[in-house]
């Protein structure tokens, strides 16, 4: 594992340094001179670097790990801070902070996954290689592990549209669906699926598969869309029995 080059850090005004670090060391995330896995100085070491102390190196640090720059602090030998993209994550959940601020309904939620992953589709079996078959095809054989061991699969149900998305070489549209998921999954945990709801998922899941393999993009599409559909109702038909 390679460090940062010691010329990234050094002194900056006083006035709210904890943001001219956090924003320079993002800086350095983004143009590669710190990778996913490199390890950041001590914050004594960044305290001496930057001129500033060491709380307030502590909070460029934590909000960088809000964002999803740099990686929950660990103790030790090994441990320290580290580069880590978990930005996808911290999207999603600003996504659905802001989906609760603004009290948006499941009708919305229903007309953009439609809208967006009925798009994502076509690029999926346009785009989709072995490896994404393999992992999909993973992800429908887990599903009804679960079931027929008696457990819920709601999150790998939920695990094939994302796959899906990342099928279709777009990391666009990965975050998108990611942030959507995230939505629906806490949806869905007010409301789990009956057994017939999870069979009929993976049923629809196991042809939107078949689809892909063949390549047919029309025919990829209207399951998808009858899948998303078919969720909706079963979303709605819960909020009517809990009034």
């Amino acid at each position: 594992m390679t460090g940062p080059p010691k010329d990234l850090f050094y002194p900056l005004e006083s006035q709210r340094s904890f943001e001219r670090i956090s924003a320079r060391i993002k800086e350095a995330i983004l143009d590669r001179s710190l990778k996913p896995g490199d390890r950041l100085p001590s914050e004594a070491e960044l305290a001496t670097r930057f001129a500033v102390s060491r709380q307030t190196i502590r909070e460029a640090l934590r909000t960088l790990e809000q964002t999803g720059f740099l990686g929950t602090p660990k103790k030790g030998a090994t441990g320290g801070t580290t580069v880590q993209n978990t930005i996808a994550e911290a999207i999603a959940g600003l996504f659905v902070d802001a989906l609760r601020m603004e009290s948006v309904s499941v009708e919305e939620v229903n007309v953009a996954r439609k809208a967006i992953e009925g798009v994502i589709v076509r690029f999926a079996i346009e785009n989709a290689d072995d490896e994404d078959i393999r992992l999909l095809e993973e992800n429908i054989a887990e599903s009804r592990a679960q079931i027929d061991a008696g457990g819920m699969s709601t999150d790998s149900v939920l695990e094939f549209h994302r796959l899906v998305a990342c099928a279709a070489k777009n990391y666009v549209f990965e975050i998108v669906v990611n942030a959507l998921l995230f939505v629906l999954r806490g949806i869905l945990m007010r409301n789990p699926p009956k057994l017939v709801t999870s069979l009929r998922s993976i049923e629809s899941h196991r042809l939107l598969l078949e689809a892909l393999k063949s390549r047919d993009v029309e025919l990829g599409r209207e399951i998808m869309l009858e899948h998303l559909q078919e969720v909706f109702v079963y979303i709605k038909s819960g909020e009517t029995e809990r009034r």
